[in-house]
This record gives C-alpha cells, structure tokens and sequence, in this order.
C-alpha cells in the first residue's frame, strides 16, 4: 500500500483528529483476529467438525487476502466510498452471523460466506485508514506513522480477543453483535470527519506512465519476499484458526494466556521492526521474522504441543514483524508498483495457508474417536508441523543466500 502522502495535506489539529480516527478504525475492524478465542464455541454450538470450521475460516482468508480489486476501488473511488464500503461488508458479515447464530442456522456455506464479507471489510479498511494516516502525516513522520498504524492493526486483535475472553464468551451471538456495530460507529466516524475537516480527500487519484511488472515478479528479491509471505503469513494464518485446538490438543489450561501472548508479541513486533529497520537491512529483518515462523513450528513439532506459549510469542512476533516488513519490502522494490506487489505476495500466503489448514483439520478430524468433539494428543497437528517445516525449511535457506550475497551490495551502496 502507499506510503507516501498525496492530495492537499490538512494541518495541525486537523491532522491529529484525522490520523486519530483512522488509528481507531483500524482497531475496530480486527474481528477475524478473534477467531480463535471463539472458534471452540462456536464449534460446540453448531456441533460443526474441525473440517466444517476449517472451511469456515479459509473463506476468511480468502476474505482477508485476495483484495487487489479493493485497493483498485479505494484509489479510484477516494476514502469516502471505502469508508462505506467497508461499513457495508463488515455489517452485513457481522450482523449476518449473529443472525445465524441467534436463529441456530449451522450453514457452513452460509457462515463462510457472512466471514469473507466480514474480512473483505476488514481489507478495504486497511488499505483506506493506513492511506489516509499517510496523506495527513508529514513526510517527515512517513515511517513513524507505518509502525503506529501497524501498531494500532496489532491492538485490534488483542482488544477483539480480550473483549471476547474477558466479557463476551461464551455467547458468540453477543461478539458477532458489539463487533458488528463499533465497526459501522468506525465508519461512520471516519466519514463524517473526512467531509468536516477534509473534504478533498476523497478525490479520485490519477495513474501515471506504466511500469513494467514483469521483470520485478520475475525477479530474485521479489521471489525472495514472495517466499518469505507464504512461510510467515501462511503460518500466521494456521495459528489464527488453530489456536485454541493447539492448547486443547496439549491438553493445556492456559489457553487464554496463549491467545494473549501472541496478538501481545504481534502488536508490540509490529511497532518495534520499523525502528530497527531504520538501523539495519531490512532484508536482514525480513529473515529473521521468516527464521521465528520456522522456530515456532520447531517448538510445537518437538514439544508435542506442550510449549505452545513459547511458539505463540514466536509465531506473534513474526506476524507483526511481517505485517511491517511487507509495506517495507515492496516499496523498496518498487514505490509504484508496491500495492500490486504487495496484493500478489498476500495471495501466496493465502494458498499456503489454505493448504496448511487443510491439513491441520483433516489429520485432526481423522484421530478424533467418535463421540468427543476435539482431538487431544501431540499427534493430533504432527503431520501439520512436519508439512510446515518440509515447505519452509528450503525457503529458509533461499532466504538466508539472498541476505548473505545481497548484504555487501548493501554496504556498497
């Protein structure tokens, strides 16, 4: 997404109240971060299998993922429209789960298809707030700003969790209904502010001579990062499905503290890689962030589940770490063609994930004994692991040649 400012910049007290709006924004549209906390509710609820909730989420990630026709609106149509478009997707998707819900529909089809909705709102969002705190912060703050919108993305998936954990739980009905309403409150918000303090914002953006993608999607750095997507963000989506089953298969009472760990590491990783990427190659960052999704696989497979706390605080520091590094990575490669780029690499994470999963549910599915609702014994995600790490570990090494030859380039420069 672009990080560069554009249009007419309102100043001062303008510009704080804008920027505000928009960091809450984006704390407020994280649902799908939630679903972990809920999932193992929902699934008794419905009496749904571990396959029925694992296609439930792959309409997420599809949701969250394939998002490049929403970028394409949101620069044509300006920040009003995707402000409402957003608040359109995430109501209807929340409001049509709780409806669901509350009338005992148990639709895999019909709740997958209310959740695409729900994170198709949540993409648009993202792209419309992180574009908006760019356009208002001075180029001085560009990278600042990045990390605090990161940041504020990284604490919208604690809040959603922690307001489910702490207050909701277990009526999933009740989150799908607060979540539902602070979204549109967000949007509505965003909007009105946008008209009253700065009503060129939402002009359309005009286009430019055409670069050539090709020969960069083609190229060593962008497969690097391509690769680096599909390891982390994969990962990172199996542990936002999975969760709950990871510490119930382990047979470990500290579920809520794993949940917190994590989304705690992602926030706080989102903020802090900015900085040290200010210090250091970036690329250099990006393999470590690649390198802890790997160690967290390691953890579980060894452990048999047992330190799923210390894999959570790995698997959530990569997460945020990527969250960052991504915006990072393609702009350096290319500031024109960064969205494209970025949309593309976002899509392998999502074959991936949709691949792992698949596996985590069906090998679950297949050990638990009829009758129990939930698999239990570090068998239960081996094969998930063991598939995770025979994917990642060639990418890991590819990623650490790429730093090696590219780091005296780098000191050259």
């Amino acid at each position: 997404f672009s990080m560069s400012a554009g249009g007419t910049e309102p100043s001062g007290l303008k510009s704080f109240v804008l920027t505000g709006s928009n960091l809450l924004l984006l704390v407020l549209i994280c649902f799908v971060y939630s679903f972990s906390a809920f999932k193992l509710d929902l699934k008794q609820t419905l009496r749904w299998t571990e396959s029925d909730v694992g296609m439930v989420f792959l309409c997420a990630s599809i949701g969250q993922n394939v998002a490049v026709h929403l970028g394409v609106a949101c620069d044509r149509y300006g920040a009003l429209v995707s402000y409402a478009l957003t608040g359109v997707l995430k109501g209807v998707g929340l409001m049509g789960m709780w409806w669901c819900y509350s009338a005992q529909i148990t639709s895999v089809p019909l709740y997958g298809f209310f959740l695409f909705l729900d994170a198709q709102g949540m993409s648009i969002g993202i792209i419309v707030a992180m574009k908006e705190v760019q356009r208002v912060a001075p180029s001085s703050l560009s990278g600042v700003m990045a990390a605090v919108s990161k940041f504020a993305l990284g604490a919208g998936g604690v809040y959603s969790t922690s307001m489910y954990d702490s207050y909701l739980s277990p009526d999933v009905g009740q989150h799908f209904l607060v979540n539902g309403a602070a979204s549109i409150g967000g949007c509505v918000l965003c909007g009105v502010l946008a008209v009253a303090l700065a009503p060129a914002a939402s002009g359309k953006k005009g286009g430019g001579e055409a670069e050539a993608l090709m020969p960069l999607v083609l190229s060593r750095d962008y497969a690097a990062v391509f690769l680096g997507m599909v390891v982390t963000w994969g990962c990172s989506m199996v542990w936002n499905s999975n969760m709950a089953s990871f510490s119930s298969a382990a047979q470990l009472t500290n579920g809520k503290e794993i949940r917190f760990t994590y989304n705690t590491a992602k926030t706080v990783l989102s903020l802090v890689v900015g900085p040290l990427c200010d210090l250091g190659s970036p690329r250099l960052w990006y393999f470590v962030t690649v390198a802890c999704t790997v160690a967290s696989c390691v953890v579980m497979l060894v452990s048999g589940g047992s330190q799923c706390l210390v894999a959570a605080g790995l698997a959530g520091s990569a997460f945020g770490s990527i969250a960052t590094l991504m915006p990072i990575m393609t702009r350096e490669l290319s500031f024109r063609s960064m969205g494209t780029l970025y949309a593309l690499a976002k899509i392998g994470g999502m074959a991936s994930s949709s691949a792992w999963n698949w596996v985590a549910a069906s090998t679950s599915d297949a050990m638990t004994p009829k009758g129990q609702s939930a698999c239990i014994g570090e068998e239960c995600y081996r094969m998930t692991w063991l598939v995770i790490l025979g994917t990642s570990g060639p990418i890991l090494i590819f990623l650490l040649h790429w730093v090696a030859t590219a780091a005296p380039k780098a000191k050259a420069a």
